[in-house]
């Protein structure tokens, strides 16, 4: 059994609630399901977000955790959903993925990515 903070959950329906429009959430593919089943235990209304299982391209494809996704692969996994679906009002990532200093694993700071997608990004 996995769990996840109903605290963080409430947290994150917050931010998602007080968004412009509708959010795109990505997370990782390990969290993907707990992550949708935390923010149904809190009430949000799922037509507000899409939770999207971001793939690891960047350590080959088999790691599914989100402490290691990189910005590149939370770009590409927003340019497959903006491929298909309309562009969103902003977009949320694991806090984990990223230092203390806003950097992933390969150094690439949170604001790139944010200036590259051209939407506030919140990692939550």
């Amino acid at each position: 059994m996995v769990l996840f903070d109903l605290n963080h959950a409430a947290y994150i329906k917050s931010v998602i609630e007080q968004a412009p429009g509708f959010v795109l959430a990505l997370n990782s593919e390990f969290g993907h399901d707990v992550f949708v089943a935390a923010l149904d235990a809190v009430g949000i209304d799922r037509s507000r977000y899409a939770a999207v299982a971001v793939k690891n391209e960047t350590f080959g494809g088999t790691i599914r955790a989100a402490g290691l996704l990189c910005c590149s692969d939370y770009q590409t996994a927003f340019e497959t959903y903006c491929a298909a679906h309309p562009r969103p009002a902003g977009v949320l990532v694991p806090a984990i993925s990223f230092n203390s200093l806003g950097r992933d694993l390969k150094g690439i700071h949170l604001l790139e990515l944010q200036r590259s997608i051209g939407l506030p990004i919140v990692p939550v």
